[in-house]
């Protein structure tokens, strides 16, 4: 989401008159839109406010503004106060962004907006000019697991009128658009408890009946994935066969101290579900290992559960405690080389079952979108309609978009393989490992 309000926050500050710059070097403004899921984004902003706060002493005429996730959180004030921060805007105000520029402007010598904004449901973002687009369709959450931070940080759930989103997904359709992304904390619960809203199932028709060739999701709470959204991508050709279905445990013991209101069985039984009815799906999750009190037998069950489940995908974390949150005041941290290990064995278990996921797309066609320029120069990086990063040779693609690729060779995290109707050529051996 956090991508989706950076584009809002540079499109505010275009239309007041602000002009981007590429690098951080040239601008008098410096935004850090932050994120306080886990602590290592927070260590990484408190290590560039110390950056940025040593460029001014040595007399470098800077304002710094604080927003997102983090500038909601007492942790977040706190770093400001302390490194001297110009601007401190959470989550529900970004588009407060240009007000408090020229309130700086006017002599004020900080400015904080912290309240949720009502307008910002119904704000229109401008179409993105590039072939995927991101939509938050909600914002909040009414879940309330031990680890998080999101319901202090982002609110309760709101779903966003249903008019404003086709409105952003007719701009986008004419913008060019390929791909849009429906974000949300819970993008299930979009609607719930208000009669006048189509349920998520609904909603991804309507989004997928513009036009747009492919639809995509994220992220899904097991409790409010219901048969309908299934249904939906499986009957509907340009809403993506990937679902990323958050799990974070295997243990029924652990999801309850994490608060999470489904079980083991109930989780396996959507999986089971997803996989009869979608041709083809692939199916990511997030797991938290070493959540306080795991057990090895818990641990054991998180991996019989990966077993079972055969995701094709997974992020995997340490579980990182958050100041603010149920579990941080409650529960007593596990050493960290004990998750570390853990880890580990998590890591080697998701690459064997990727590595067999991808190996059933060997030899056949699938379809990507290509958007960027791979890193080494010599090949072009795009996803497949299942989430696969897909390489192939740059001098096969012409122009970035959509094409037909045949899948020559599969790593655990790559699909590598030739445009549709061109020459494959050798893959050199370094990319075998």
């Amino acid at each position: 989401m956090n991508e989706y309000d950076t584009h809002t926050i540079q499109s505010e500050l275009v239309a007041g008159g602000h002009q981007l710059v590429e690098s951080p070097a040239d601008a008098n403004l410096v935004i850090l839109n932050t994120c306080a899921i886990r602590g290592k984004p927070v260590e990484k902003v408190n290590s560039l406010l110390g950056e940025l706060r040593k460029e001014r002493r040595s007399g470098r005429d800077l304002t710094i503004a604080l927003m997102g996730c983090l500038a909601q959180l007492e942790e977040g004030q706190e770093l400001a106060r302390r490194f001297g921060v110009d601007i401190l805007i959470g989550p529900g105000a970004i588009t407060d962004i240009v007000p408090a520029i020229r309130s700086l402007d006017e002599g004020a010598e900080t400015f904080s907006s912290l309240d949720f904004q009502p307008g910002l449901d119904t704000h229109l973002t401008p179409a993105p000019s590039s072939l995927s687009g991101f939509l938050t369709i909600m914002r909040g959450c009414n879940h309330h697991c031990t680890y998080c931070i999101v319901p202090s940080t982002r609110g309760p759930e709101v779903s966003r009128p249903v008019e404003i989103i086709m409105r952003e997904v007719e701009a986008m359709r004419d913008a060019g658009v390929q791909e849009i992304y429906l974000l949300g904390q819970n993008v299930n619960s979009y609607g719930l408890g208000d009669p006048g809203l189509p349920s998520f199932a609904e909603l991804l028709r309507l989004v997928a009946s513009s036009g747009i060739p492919r639809v995509k999701f994220t992220t899904s709470h097991p409790m409010n994935f219901s048969s309908d959204i299934v249904d939906a991508i499986a009957e509907t050709q340009n809403i993506c066969n990937y679902i990323h279905l958050p799990v974070q445990s295997g243990s029924n013991r652990v999801l309850r101290r994490m608060a999470r209101e489904y079980r083991r069985d109930r989780y396996l039984a959507i999986v089971d579900e997803i996989r009869a009815k979608i041709d083809d799906v692939v199916i990511s999750t997030d797991i938290i290992v070493g959540f306080p009190g795991e057990s090895d037998d818990d641990f054991e069950a998180t991996l019989s559960l990966y077993d079972e489940a055969q995701f094709d995908h997974a992020f995997t974390f340490i579980y990182s405690a958050r100041p603010g949150t149920p579990s941080h005041r409650h529960f007593e941290d596990m050493p960290r080389e004990i998750k570390t290990e853990r880890l580990k064995r998590l890591i080697e278990r998701q690459k064997a079952w990727a590595q067999t996921s991808n190996q059933r797309f060997l030899d056949r066609e699938v379809r990507v979108l290509f958007k960027d320029m791979a890193r080494d120069g010599d090949y072009v990086v795009g996803h497949s309609d299942q989430n696969h990063t897909v390489l192939v040779p740059k001098e096969q693609v012409l122009r970035l978009g959509l094409y037909r690729v045949r899948v020559d060779h599969v790593t655990p995290h790559t699909l590598y393989g030739h445009v549709a109707g061109s020459r494959p050529e050798a893959i050199p051996l370094m990319m075998a490992s």
